[in-house]
């Protein structure tokens, strides 16, 4: 019997629909006949296209301005590299929309578009992580877009919800028309998760942890179908999030879950996936 959820984190306010909102409305739509099935590859192909049109329209801005952000840095200006970049990509044509976010120091400058509902970011080692190699955050790029790919083919993928991912490689050039860097920027579509929303894992590195019991079925099944093994390391804090539902049935049959609480404390049984 399908399950659903309901529960504060399952709220999200009402917004026009994305490319990303598009795409996974058509991964989940059900079809009847070839010709529906065929209808929805195509109109899935379609979103595709049309976000791979975003990543391009908005790569430039946001590597010319990476690039200018760089450039003042290594001139004096002593603010941060992202205060920099958003104040120069606010200056270029495509870059009006453009917020540059904090959202983890991996991944390099990441640049948000509320217009479209896109995220980017620059395969550049900004804090060090591979020692200054651009070349090392370009394979880390590479293996991020390979997984994605994985994960829209894989068996387990109707238990996932994978954003639309594509890349686009700028070169910038200086005034006479000579290259002088090329920038690999990465553009996904955003979904509606974050710190409130994560039921079972960590999302802070495990220092913390969190546990749902009514989830450990999907999240095994999930981790066979991409091959994972469970991880038995306790959170080095030692804190768990436990979050209970408890279940009711619809008109229709179908079984919801509610989120009755989430409390925290120092044990908890279960495995981690």
């Amino acid at each position: 019997m399908p399950l659903r959820a309901e529960g504060p984190a399952a709220a999200v306010a009402a917004h026009p629909e994305t490319v990303g909102d598009k795409a996974s409305r058509l991964r989940n739509k059900a079809t009847l006949t070839a010709h529906d099935h065929q209808e929805r590859l195509e109109e899935l192909a379609g979103v595709r296209q049309a976000f791979q049109r975003i990543t391009e329209g908005a790569a430039d801005a946001i590597a010319r301005a990476f690039h200018d952000a760089k450039q003042r840095k290594r001139c004096g200006d002593d603010r941060p590299l992202q205060a920099i970049t958003q104040e120069c990509v606010g200056r270029l044509r495509g870059g009006e929309s453009l917020q540059v976010v904090d959202a983890g120091i991996a991944g390099g400058v990441k640049v948000a578009d509320p217009s479209t509902g896109a995220f980017f970011k620059i395969a550049e080692d900004t804090v060090g992580i591979y020692r200054g190699s651009s070349v090392m955050a370009d394979k880390a790029a590479k293996h991020e877009l390979a997984m994605l790919t994985h994960l829209h083919d894989a068996d387990a993928a109707r238990l996932l919800t994978v954003p639309l991912a594509s890349c686009v490689d700028v070169t910038v050039r200086d005034a006479a028309g000579r290259p002088e860097r090329v920038y690999r920027v990465q553009g996904f579509s955003r979904h509606a998760v974050g710190g409130r929303t994560l039921r079972v894992g960590s999302g802070d590195g495990g220092v913390t942890a969190h546990v749902c019991a009514e989830l450990d079925g999907v999240a095994e099944e999930l981790a066979a179908g991409l091959h994972l093994a469970p991880s038995l390391k306790t959170p080095s804090s030692g804190l768990f999030t436990r979050h209970e539902y408890r279940r009711r049935q619809d008109s229709c049959g179908c079984v919801i879950l509610i989120l009755a609480g989430a409390a925290s404390g120092g044990a908890a049984g279960g495995r981690l996936g």
